[in-house]
């Protein structure tokens, strides 16, 4: 990742900016470094979005990224979530947080 953190100038244009490099499309992004993998059957909670706060359990995992309503490209667990709103969403994994 690379950052430049210029002051924002709306006369001459400039602006902050943030750069991720990707890996190429051939190529699966690396495993997480720390933590508990998610899997199917894992108990979560969303943490952002629309569903934030509720929990649920992990139902399926995408293999690929997919394209979010929002326009990110990022994989995504489907949870079932808890009474009393229970039905499925697919949620990004960065918004999710395993639980015990």
């Amino acid at each position: 990742m690379a950052l430049n953190a210029r002051r924002w100038d709306r006369f001459a244009g400039a602006r902050p900016e943030v750069i991720v490099f990707l890996p190429s499309p051939g190529q699966a992004p690396p495993p997480p470094a720390d933590g508990e993998a998610l899997a199917p059957g894992k108990r979560v909670r969303v943490v952002r979005g629309p569903d934030s706060g509720r929990a649920g359990t992990v139902s399926a995992i995408s293999e690929r990224a997919v394209v979010t309503a929002s326009g990110v490209r990022a994989r995504v667990a489907t949870v079932a979530l808890e009474a009393p709103h229970a039905n499925s969403v697919s949620v990004p994994f960065a918004n999710l947080e395993i639980l015990e």
